[in-house]
């Protein structure tokens, strides 16, 4: 990635004017951009930073407008000058994870490199995603593809965090419609955990079995507490079964998950012609939605 002065990034970008010249120190450069954004009406909303073993600054910060004009997430590397390595204009909502809180760039990775960590969140369709980025050997690149409703979470205890994802494997508008009723299950989510393991981003859920069955108990305690019937909240009752079954699925479990939805969604005793086809129709559609082998009848 070809380094750029800050000054003529950001004037390519959003047409800006020239700014005042950059000094030569490593703290006033970053200040002075600080200084020259905020006369232009922009303010730090957060700011992450940390000084590598090259007495190079990596500072990474999320700016936003009084007038309402969007959100910038700048990433800088300063020596003498202060140099744009990232540059992200955003209408949507962006702000950096909570793994910065101490304002640091972490090396989550166990090699010297360094960890930034952004959320991006479309509150119009209830959307977010967190984004990873990895600074090493004077370069910043993406780690993998953004995972849906993530945050870090400090499952094992040990104080490096693990990211655990909830992604919507049906799609954010997951619907099921028949004569008998219509429901659409949103809430339906993959929850997945994921860790630095050797340098590299794993997907680590099998080693954390009490996280899940923490998580599964809870999801039959919901489904307990929800007669559809009674209350017509089909979908919450469809997207807690189908999170059940992920769930099952992540640990391994995949056949039995399978069992466990079925026992959920058996069609009542003395329940109308209509509403048994309508059952056998979901039952059907799920079938090929999630891939269960025909002969696990």
């Amino acid at each position: 990635m070809r380094l750029i002065p800050a000054v003529l990034l950001l004037a390519s970008c959003v047409g800006w004017a020239a700014a005042a010249p950059q000094s030569k120190t490593k703290p006033g450069a970053i200040e002075g951009e600080i200084q020259r954004l905020s006369a232009q009406g922009f303010e730090v909303r957060q700011k992450a930073s940390s000084l590598l073993a090259n007495g190079t600054r990596l500072t990474a910060m999320v700016l936003g407008r009084s007038d309402g004009g969007g959100f910038r997430l700048i990433v800088y590397a300063a020596k003498k000058k202060a140099l744009i390595i990232y540059y992200e204009p955003s209408l949507a909502g962006l702000r950096l994870a909570s793994v910065h809180e101490g304002g640091e760039l972490p090396d989550m990775a166990g090699d010297g490199s360094r960890i930034l960590a952004y959320v991006v969140e479309f509150s119009g369709i209830q959307q977010s995603s967190l984004v990873l980025m990895r600074y090493a050997n004077g370069k910043l690149a993406r780690v993998g593809r953004p995972l849906q409703f993530a945050e870090f979470e400090d499952i094992s205890m040990d104080g490096s965090p693990e990211i655990v994802s909830r992604e919507r494997p049906l799609g954010g508008f997951f619907s099921l419609d028949c004569d008998a009723f219509f429901t659409m299950a949103q809430a339906a989510q993959r929850t997945r955990i994921h860790a630095f393991e050797n340098g590299r981003l794993e997907t680590v859920s099998s080693k954390f079995p009490a996280f899940y069955r923490a998580h599964m108990s809870n999801l039959e305690v919901e489904l307990a507490n929800n007669d559809p019937v009674k209350t017509g909240r089909y979908g919450d009752y469809l997207g807690a079964a189908l999170s059940l079954y992920f769930d099952y699925e992540e640990t391994g479990r995949r056949k039995e998950g399978w069992e466990r939805f079925k026992q959920a969604f058996k069609t009542p005793s003395g329940a109308p012609a209509k509403a048994r086809n309508c059952m056998q129709e979901m039952g059907l559609t799920l079938r090929r939605k999630l891939n269960i082998p025909p002969d696990w009848d």
